[in-house]
């Protein structure tokens, strides 16, 4: 029998010119089935939509192997991402979909601020608008 799986993520962006994209790390707990062969992980942009003859990774392991409940994707574009996660025995028997985790991604900066002045800048405005006002105090005779 396959027990359940408890899935939980890492986030890591990466940079790289000139796109940006994402990468995600799935981790879960092990199975203890003597005749556990391995995992298999699913990835869609739906919600409980997974199509469970076309996982992105699968991942061989027994259950003396260690550590081989972790999956890291790779190139992942802006989006809301969801993954689930499944065991598979010696005898092809796969367990059903572990909790589904979701991340979205947003590798999209800021806007450029604008504006940008020094305080040498600014100070020197203040003196012309004091200068200015020492100017118009003057009175000619």
């Amino acid at each position: 029998m396959i027990k359940k799986l408890c899935l939980v993520l890492t986030v890591v962006l990466m940079f790289a010119a000139p796109s940006i994209s994402a990468e995600i790390k799935l981790a879960w707990d092990a199975n203890t089935e003597t005749d556990l062969a391995g995992y298999h992980v699913f990835q869609s942009t739906e919600a409980g939509v997974y199509d469970k003859t076309n996982p992105i990774g699968t991942i061989p392991c027994g259950p003396n192997d260690n550590p081989c409940c972790t999956y890291t994707t790779e190139d992942l574009l802006d989006g809301t991402y969801f993954w689930v996660v499944t065991a598979f025995d010696n005898d092809n028997n796969e367990s059903g979909y572990s909790n589904e985790v979701t991340k979205r991604i947003d590798t999209t900066p800021p806007a450029q601020p604008q504006n940008l002045l020094t305080e040498a800048i600014n100070l020197a405005i203040r003196s012309l608008e004091k200068y200015k006002e020492y100017l118009g105090s003057l009175t000619i005779e």
